[in-house]
């Protein structure tokens, strides 16, 4: 070692390289998102409830359900609008203890992990909004003790209602599809404030 060479200044250089190797990493990282948007913005797809609280009689009956339960289904539609943001929307049962309904949503997400070949990420997201649609008959079941009839699916009280669910979700081969889990909590504001809880799961095309 020569006499202007000084081994406390080793540190210094090697956090100088860790600084600026994470710096690229993340670079690299937030530039292979953005391709992954290019050209697929918009998805589309649809979800499932296998957990309703309360559970309700909408939906299709699952087979070899001694307790009557049944799976909600919904159509949902999804446009991103950048690297942490979507809207998001949605059409169907929110719920088997709800009548139909529409909501729309602001969603936040964050991505936690992807591989190099980006044949996977990992998404944690939150998607705040609101649901516009039927009370259903369930509804007066809960008030009234005595299923009202299926009728009742369009008819009777009209529901507004915030939705708070948060969900992960996994994005496949460049972002081409996704898959995804999610709980909702719907709080419902009309025809009486109550508070349900939804586990969906669901799949979307990326185009």
């Amino acid at each position: 070692m020569g006499r202007g060479d000084d081994p406390r200044r080793v540190p210094a250089v090697n956090g100088t390289r860790c600084l600026a190797l994470a710096a690229v990493l993340g670079s690299t990282s937030a530039r292979a998102q953005t391709d992954d948007l290019q050209g697929k913005r918009w998805a589309l797809g649809v979800q499932l409830s296998p957990y309703d609280s309360p559970a309700g009689h909408l939906g299709a009956p699952l087979a070899g359900s001694e307790d009557g339960f049944h799976l909600a289904l919904a159509l949902v539609g999804r446009y991103q609008l950048g690297d942490w943001s979507a809207i998001d929307v949605g059409m169907g049962l929110p719920s088997s203890a709800m009548g139909p309904a529409a909501w729309a949503s602001f969603e936040v997400f964050g991505r936690l992990i992807a591989d190099r070949q980006r044949i996977l990420a990992v998404e944690l997201y939150a998607d705040p909004g609101l649901q516009l649609g039927f009370a259903g008959p369930d509804y007066y079941a809960r008030r009234d003790n005595g299923f009202p009839g299926y009728a009742y699916a369009f008819g009777g009280g009209v529901t507004l209602a915030i939705r708070l669910p948060v969900g992960l979700r996994l994005c496949w081969i460049r972002n081409r599809f996704d898959t995804f889990v999610e709980g909702t909590s719907i709080v419902a504001l009309t025809p009486s404030v109550e508070t349900l809880f939804d586990l969906a799961v669901g799949a979307r095309v990326h185009f």
